[in-house]
């Protein structure tokens, strides 16, 4: 098992492509090799060293963190389908930089609206609303998750989000191999991500959701299919998302837009 956690003695991974012929193999390995000793000669110490080999580079995972630095707010449209409960949905979800976050979703059977939903995070407190069900004001863990699940740039800064980031073993997911990681936040709760020995792409999420109220957790999975270039990010359009009381709920974005202008007073309560 691979560990990456903080401690006296900092920890890379390193990751090499290999393109083709055995001289692009060999040089490969050479730069794994300093990249190798310049990490122990910063002080630090190699965790995970990893070579992919493929015929070329594939544009749509060979992305750099600078893209998405250029993105500051995403609006994303989808519709849904709850399986087990013959309703269908409609969703319209806001993220912006540095951790808002909000959506608002509208229930549809025969035809007709039969219910409305409404949560948001404004970057400190959080809420979550059903027509058919009371305001749950989030506290504990879950307005923690949420918090994390609201940074736009989570993804670009690891190590100061967890205390400790585990990759556990390789195991399957559908007909993919996948490494398993175990991620621990700081104060949220854990969870593990399946990413594609071959693509890198995430591939399974496993969890719990938390109360505001009291300890009960409630476990679930979410996959994820489809993925497409979004102005040079690639984003599953195909979510679904498990629960034992839900079932599988299957959201299909329809439209992914970032950059768009949204106001700060957009993530605060709303009576349904």
């Amino acid at each position: 098992m691979t560990s990456i956690a903080p401690s006296s003695q900092e920890r890379a991974a390193i990751v090499g492509l290999i393109t083709g012929s055995t001289h692009r193999r060999l040089e490969s390995e050479r730069s794994l090799d300093e990249l190798a000793g310049l990490a122990e000669a910063a002080g630090g110490r190699v965790a995970l060293r990893m070579a992919q080999e493929r015929p070329r580079p594939d544009p749509s995972t060979y992305l750099g963190s600078g893209k998405l630095n250029e993105l500051a707010a995403a609006c994303a449209e989808a519709d849904i389908d709850l399986e087990n409960q013959g309703v269908k949905a409609t969703s319209i979800s806001y993220n912006k930089a540095p951790n808002k976050a909000a959506s608002e979703t509208t229930f549809i059977a025969v035809g007709k609206k039969i219910a409305s939903g409404w949560e948001f995070f404004d970057g400190t407190t959080g809420e979550e609303v059903y027509s058919f069900s009371p305001l749950e004001k989030l506290a504990g863990k879950r307005l923690e998750d949420a918090k994390l699940g609201a940074d736009f740039y989570s993804n670009l800064d690891w190590k100061s989000k967890y205390k400790a980031i585990n990759v556990l073993r390789i195991a399957k997911v559908g007909l993919e191999d996948a490494y398993a990681v175990e991620f621990e936040p700081e104060k949220g709760t854990k969870f593990t991500e399946y990413y594609s020995t071959t693509t890198f792409r995430l591939l399974k999420r496993e969890g719990s959701i938390a109360s505001s109220t009291s300890a009960q957790t409630t476990p679930y999975t979410v996959t994820y299919k489809d993925y497409r270039v979004v102005d040079g990010v690639l984003l599953p359009f195909l979510v679904v998302n498990n629960t034992a009381s839900n079932g599988d709920v299957v959201t299909t974005f329809k439209s992914i837009k970032h950059n768009v202008q949204i106001d700060d007073k957009l993530f605060a309560h709303r009576t349904l």
